[in-house]
């Protein structure tokens, strides 16, 4: 939860998300651009780094409630998907 705070002050995640392109499309998306930026930051300042352990963390309430959303978060290949959409994978 403290890194929910601090992001909420910093707006890191927001601010990322404002400054990506949304690639996906409208109608497939089922987790917000900023969720899933968030998700990924909060499992790496977790020491998740291997996007493997996000297929563990989605159904993890606390991360769930970090992120904001109160159902399972992004799969391993979703996030996959999202960093290789912008060369990071």
């Amino acid at each position: 939860m403290l890194l929910r705070q601090i992001d909420a002050r910093t707006g890191l995640s927001r601010m990322a998300a404002k400054a990506l392109t949304e690639r996906r499309t409208p109608g497939r998306i089922h987790h917000r651009l900023r969720d899933l930026l968030a998700q990924r930051l909060y499992g790496l300042c977790c020491g998740y780094e291997d996007l493997n352990d996000h297929d563990t963390l989605r159904a993890d309430l606390l991360m769930q409630t970090a992120v904001g959303r109160d159902r399972p978060l992004a799969s391993s290949p979703t996030l996959s998907r999202l960093g290789t959409a912008w060369g990071a994978g």
